[in-house]
């Protein structure tokens, strides 16, 4: 019989990428500390919007997930431990979004095999870090990594998958429409029993290309990506900053750089000792660089 802590109903806050990061689902729009909330989905109650439009403008994304949303939140009710495992887990993913989405675009070797896009899915299996006073970037570490098929993918996940996988096929097909996108592909995360679908937005060619020279994990995505979450390193988002010159400082963050230009043989660079591609500016920018003549940042 279960005792009266797990039969009674436990408080749940579902929360989705928008709600963890306080950004409009649609439009990327902060909360403002002292403005009225933004309001979440009636349904699924993980995602929220600036406004009516943006909700009615994300619907046709938004439906294929809410459900199975709505669901999986529900079937914490009367489980405190599993959601509390969860909602740590859940947050502290979403925080390093950007990081895990690179390592499975290196993994995916996307540059060279773009048509896995619409194939295969990255698995990490992600451990947590045992000890008391473990910093929070490193409170979770990925065991091990592995390309799949979706189909195979889908018979491990059970009944929910077909809900899953319809939500990342409709994004994908969005984001090829996108201007500076290719598509978006699946890393599907495993923690303890759980399992969360990372939706990686893939930026066009010039800016892959780019991302994965200066962050060059291709060889051992899980080396790469641990490495960063100890380091601190935070990878731009290509959504609301394509590219930019910048620079990394000693503890690994990027910052802007502030340096005057260098004209080499195709293409103006920045003349920095060690230089990342990050934020702003347009494809046209960058689009004549010669690569190999960039430092990297491993």
């Amino acid at each position: 019989m279960a005792d009266s802590q797990s039969s009674s109903k436990t408080k749940i806050h579902p929360k989705d990428i928008s709600r963890i990061l306080k950004k409009c689902n649609w439009c990327l729009k902060d909360e403002v500390k002292g403005e009225p909330p933004f309001k979440a989905c009636s349904k699924c109650r993980a995602t929220i919007y600036c406004g009516r439009e943006c909700q009615v403008k994300a619907w046709s994304l938004h439906k294929t997930n809410c459900q199975n949303t709505a669901k999986m939140y529900e079937q914490f009710e009367g489980e405190p431990e599993a959601y509390k495992k969860f909602k740590e887990f859940k947050e502290w993913h979403v925080k390093h979004n950007q990081e895990i989405s690179h390592a499975a675009i290196c993994g995916l070797q996307l540059d060279s095999c773009l048509e896995d896009i619409d194939k295969q899915v990255f698995v990490m299996v992600i451990k947590r870090t045992p000890g008391p006073k473990v910093p929070y970037s490193e409170r979770f570490q990925v065991h091990y990594c592995m390309n799949t098929g979706i189909d195979h993918c889908k018979k491990q996940l059970g009944p929910e998958a077909d809900q899953i996988f319809e939500h990342l096929a409709a994004t994908n097909a969005a984001y090829k429409k996108k201007k500076g996108f290719m598509g978006c592909v699946g890393c599907l995360l495993r923690y303890d029993g759980f399992s969360d679908l990372v939706l990686v937005k893939v930026p066009e060619m010039t800016s892959l290309k780019s991302r994965m020279y200066v962050w060059d994990w291709r060889a051992n995505p899980v080396r790469g990506l641990n490495n960063a979450l100890k380091s601190g390193l935070k990878i731009p988002d290509p959504l609301t900053a394509p590219f930019h010159f910048a620079t990394v400082d000693e503890n690994g963050q990027v910052v802007p750089a502030e340096t005057k230009p260098v004209q080499f043989e195709q293409g103006t660079v920045i003349d920095v000792g060690k230089m990342v591609l990050s934020a702003g500016g347009t494809a046209e920018d960058i689009n004549d660089i010669d690569l190999n003549r960039l430092p990297r940042n491993l």
